[in-house]
């Protein structure tokens, strides 16, 4: 039976028989795992050698059994694998001294190798960065709503109507320009977004079922003065049609009838649309709040005096 029996288990097992770590259990076959502990150091006799003696009862006729325990086992009892078993051990022993004697040579001669750093050092460099200042304005949902207008000189512009008798009725309007110098944030000229340097006017597109009334108390202003900036437009009003608003501006005195104009082409500047459609330049740069040099982009709008 090739299995591990102690020796309370079998009685024939030669009482130094056993294992090199467990010298009460042995194999009960003749095996490399055997070792007789009545030498020095333990040693694996010959399977032969365990077949006829270490196995079986004639055990007590050894000569190892009743010899002195301090004594090396004879060679010619000796399994030849247990003596390369017991040098095969001493293999890794000798290699690891030897690494071990390499390495505090390699380090003693060669310090410098284990002194440089594993990871290249992080290089720091200064750079000088220029930040410019800019102002953007955003409005939403328009993403094209955004422009911005360097300082520039304006003139404001103030408008007063002086009703005069004659054959005919008719309205002199008389405009005072005073120089001044601004520095304006201009917005996109969208519909619904508010503009003016003095008076602030915004484009509405009427969308049903809203009235002039209902625009008028919405925006702070009145029925009359909605008609008036758009020179009396037929009421009802008409969804989809575009009104000028006078934002918060109820004296119909201070406003005058305007027209919107939408632009659709790219390259347009205020100076060049004044001169293609025979407008006074200051009236247009102060009702728009915008500098002549300022270009339209496509699908913005421009009021101008009626």
């Amino acid at each position: 039976m090739n299995s591990l029996e102690t020796h309370h288990q079998n009685k024939e097992l030669c009482p130094y028989l056993g294992l090199r770590h467990d010298r009460r259990t042995a194999m009960n076959y003749p095996s490399p795992q055997n070792y007789c502990h009545n030498v020095t150091p333990p040693a694996i006799p010959r399977n032969e050698y365990q077949s006829q003696f270490c196995l079986t009862a004639a055990c007590s006729t050894c000569k190892l059994y009743a010899g002195n325990s301090r004594k090396r086992m004879p060679a010619n009892i000796a399994s030849a694998d247990g003596g390369n078993l017991q040098k095969l051990i001493w293999i890794p022993l000798v290699i690891l001294l030897m690494l071990i004697v390499a390495l505090a040579a390699w380090k003693f001669f060669f310090p410098d190798l284990f002194n440089r750093p594993t990871t290249q050092q992080p290089v720091v460099l200064e750079t000088a960065t220029k930040i410019f200042a800019t102002e953007t304005l955003t409005v939403s949902p328009l993403p094209e709503a955004t422009a911005t207008r360097t300082p520039t000189e304006i003139q404001s512009v103030t408008i007063t109507s002086t009703p005069t008798k004659s054959s005919a009725p008719t309205t002199i309007y008389t405009i005072t320009l005073t120089p001044t110098l601004t520095r304006v944030l201009a917005l996109a000229h969208l519909l619904e977004v508010p503009f003016g340097s003095g008076q602030k006017y915004l484009l509405h597109q009427v969308v049903d079922p809203e009235t002039i009334e209902l625009l008028a108390e919405r925006y702070k202003t009145s029925v009359d003065v909605i008609q008036r900036a758009n020179n009396n437009p037929i009421l009802p009003l008409t969804a989809g049609t575009v009104s000028i608003i006078p934002l918060n501006q109820t004296d119909v005195s201070a406003i005058i009838p305007l027209s919107a104009f939408r632009i659709s082409t790219s390259g347009v500047t205020l100076q060049t649309f004044a001169q293609e459609n025979s407008f006074n330049l200051d009236v247009l740069s102060a009702l728009n709040d915008l500098a002549p040099e300022y270009q339209f982009q496509p699908g913005e709008w421009i009021i101008a005096p009626d």
